[in-house]
């Protein structure tokens, strides 16, 4: 491993995104946040709320950070997709810090389609080419499939990592 510092950023209304976010922090030591608004997103009432979020493409009001991204070698954000879009929560963070990350990469978690659209979308929001891209169906997670597609992009990540001084 290099000394690099890897900062993954994530939101997840119910659970798999952020099961992968700790899975990718826990392998590549990085530091871990997760993205809040305050807003109930649980329940029929939260899921029609991202629903209508993502197809007006809101950005949500991010509660403060715990971590500056610009203090890392590589950022890399995870999103669950809603209505194949990028939800509000990650779609805020990356309009905020547009151009501004020295590299980025990017996970979803998603029931469906529509992957390649929501990878271009978070690449336009952060201004920056991922360096590595990870999509995960939820049916993959349900069945523990997942542990293969997130240790390959693992090591993608560590390959794109600057060698130590």
């Amino acid at each position: 491993m290099t000394d690099a510092r890897v900062l993954v950023v994530y939101y997840s209304r119910g659970g798999n995104t952020r099961g992968i976010a700790r899975s990718i922090a826990a392998a590549l030591h990085a530091d871990l946040e997760e993205l809040t608004d305050g807003m109930e997103r649980r329940g029929t009432w939260g899921y029609l709320r991202c629903t209508l979020d993502s197809l007006l493409r809101r950005r949500a009001r991010l509660r403060p950070l715990t971590h500056d991204p610009y203090a890392y070698d590589l950022v890399v954000v995870g999103t669950p997709v809603w209505v194949g879009r990028t939800s509000s929560l990650v779609r805020a963070y990356l309009d905020r810090h547009r151009g501004r990350m020295a590299r980025v990469a990017f996970f979803l978690t998603h029931g469906g389609t529509a992957r390649d659209r929501v990878f271009e979308e978070m690449a336009v929001l952060a201004g920056a080419r991922p360096v590595s891209c990870m999509a995960i169906r939820e049916r993959e997670i349900e069945i523990g499939d997942d542990a293969r597609k997130v240790e390959t992009f693992v090591d993608a990540l560590r390959a794109s990592l600057p060698a130590p001084v």
